[in-house]
């Protein structure tokens, strides 16, 4: 099985690389996410909301353990005419107000793709 990588590193050095196993999903949704949750910290916001796909919820659920984001939260809003869900993402910060993410990497890009086979993905020590 091939996998797609992605790295995020917090204000301690800390290091947590997402394995994405989906070869046919677009992965440009999942690093918008990322992105926005960065630029949210960057600004100091207290929590960002993103639309809900149930890749991006495990991603958060992921993050939130690993400590970089403080809760995520499924949610449905109403429109006039539809409803669609969203996920509300919580932000975490130092006592220092530093922000749980401190950068991003994107490893595989669509001009540059990297697989890399299951047994392959080394374990990450934090």
């Amino acid at each position: 099985m091939k996998a797609y990588c992605q790295e995020l590193r917090n204000r301690h050095g800390k290091v947590i690389i997402l394995i994405f196993k989906y070869l046919n999903f677009h992965m440009s949704p999942i690093s918008d996410m990322l992105v926005n949750i960065k630029n949210a910290q960057a600004v100091g916001r207290e929590h960002v909301s993103i639309p809900f796909s149930k890749v991006k919820f495990k991603i958060a659920q992921t993050l939130k353990e690993s400590g970089f984001i403080q809760e995520v939260e499924r949610r449905r809003k109403k429109n006039e005419k539809n409803e669609f869900d969203y996920l509300d993402i919580y932000l975490k910060y130092g006592d220092d107000k530093q922000p749980g993410i401190s950068g991003i990497k994107i490893i595989s890009r669509p001009s540059r793709h990297m697989y890399v086979g299951a047994k392959d993905i080394k374990p990450v020590h934090s």
